[in-house]
């Protein structure tokens, strides 16, 4: 079973390096329901529409293989 979650991401450049603002929003059944979400939070916070995207995954499902890379 799939998941969507519809999260906010920002990157802003201070001298020599980059600080990203993330924020998971929420997770939905479907994909027009994080569509709808969307919208809607783009409307209501007045949030530019490049800083919200909708990713899928699967329930259940190890998401993260590569582990700790140590030196």
């Amino acid at each position: 079973m799939e998941i969507y979650l519809l999260e906010y991401c920002e990157e802003n450049e201070y001298y020599d390096f980059t600080i990203e603002r993330y924020n998971l929003i929420g997770l939905y059944f479907t994909e027009s329901e994080a569509q709808k979400a969307k919208k809607s939070v783009i409307i209501e916070r007045n949030i530019e529409e490049c800083y919200l995207f909708i990713s899928a995954t699967k329930i259940g499902k190890l998401q993260w293989k590569g582990g700790f890379i140590s030196v």
